[in-house]
């Protein structure tokens, strides 16, 4: 029996205004999931491991500017998502800023 890896990346926007995914945004809107999609992938050890899991990347307002904070159901999963999300920070800033979204949702599924 083959082992099939399913990964969902679902994004789930917390946006301030209801017209940010409106049709003028839609270049923008995927632009947001493609990065992510692009730079964080599901790792290795969570295969071997089969762990599944939700990391949320909120993007929240600090004393020296925007700051990405990472909560998770899965410890090791949200330590790699935290890793990826430091390796990329400035244009993740960026994307969310664009789409006026303030959270991104990121599930990792293991499905034998």
């Amino acid at each position: 029996m083959k082992t099939k890896i399913l990964v969902l990346a679902s994004l789930l926007l917390a946006a301030s205004a209801s017209g940010a995914l409106a049709k003028g945004k839609g270049r923008e809107a995927s632009g947001l999931s493609e990065l992510v999609k692009k730079e964080i992938s599901y790792p290795g050890f969570a295969i071997e491991k089969k762990l599944t899991g939700v990391v949320d990347v909120y993007l929240v307002e600090g004393e020296n500017g925007p700051e990405l904070v990472t909560t998770g159901t899965e410890p090791e999963l949200r330590l790699y998502v935290e890793k990826r999300v430091s390796a990329i920070e400035d244009k993740l800033v960026d994307a969310l800023k664009k789409e006026n979204a303030r959270h991104y949702r990121l599930t990792f599924r293991y499905v034998r």
